[in-house]
């Protein structure tokens, strides 16, 4: 597996990587909606890389007609 697909984000680091506001992320957590997380404790919680890029791609919809590949 890349290493680099292992990295572990806070949560300020992965709102940053999805261009959304850390509150956003915190409200998904809450409703179970966001991308997958890890919790240490109560406080303490970490994305990795490999499950933001996954969570992005199960919500990319592409145009009726376009070829995915195409787009890449």
């Amino acid at each position: 597996m890349d290493k680099e697909n292992e990295i572990l984000f806070d949560t300020h680091e992965a709102a940053e990587y999805l261009k959304v506001p850390a509150r956003v992320l915190e409200a998904w957590r809450y409703r179970h909606t966001g991308p997958a997380f890890i919790r240490y404790n109560h406080s303490k919680v970490r994305y990795r890389k490999r499950d933001l890029i996954a969570w992005l791609d199960a919500r990319t919809v592409t145009p009726a007609g376009h070829d995915v590949a195409a787009v890449a």
